[in-house]
């Protein structure tokens, strides 16, 4: 995804969030940052787009913008989110990933602080996932275990995770 298309996808997402927008972050044309919230309704609303997002949609996923209730993580994955609370923009794994930038599933945000986590594996023989500072499974910074979620901690930047059987928590 090219720098123009993920800073277009950022700012129609959160557009879209604040109820700017009445299309989807995937499907919404880029937007200026306005100076006010009235003035960007003003503006939108010349171009009879006046619709709000609903309520629920606090989050998106990073690879196609759909939005997203908090911590919404489809089964058997582990999800990362740039806000608290599971808001903000998700990544989403169903797999390790030794490369958060190169990998099958890439993350957009990779190298920057995560906020928050949700593991929804319940039925595997792992204990939880853990996830690292550098690629390739280094410098472990914490865990989550099976069907856990929450805030991380300030300061943890995450490039690499992985399913574990040993000690988790």
């Amino acid at each position: 995804m090219g720098a123009f298309r993920k800073a277009t996808a950022l700012t129609a997402a959160a557009a879209w969030t604040a109820g700017i927008l009445s299309s989807t972050p995937a499907q919404a044309a880029p937007v200026e940052a306005p100076a006010s919230t009235a003035g960007a309704q003003s503006a939108i609303g010349a171009a009879n787009l006046s619709a709000t997002a609903p309520s629920r949609a606090v989050a998106w996923d990073d690879a196609t913008g759909v939005p997203l209730a908090a911590y919404e993580c489809n089964a058997r994955s582990v999800c990362f989110w740039t806000g608290r609370d599971g808001k903000g923009s998700r990544c989403m794994w169903p797999v390790d990933d030794p490369n958060w930038s190169t990998g099958d599933y890439k993350c957009s945000w990779a190298g920057t602080e995560p906020k928050s986590i949700r593991n929804t594996d319940t039925a595997s023989r792992y204990n939880g996932v853990a996830y690292y500072r550098d690629t390739g499974w280094n410098t472990r910074v914490g865990c989550t275990r099976q069907g856990g979620r929450g805030n991380l901690y300030s300061g943890i930047h995450v490039l690499s995770h992985q399913w574990v059987t040993g000690r988790c928590g």
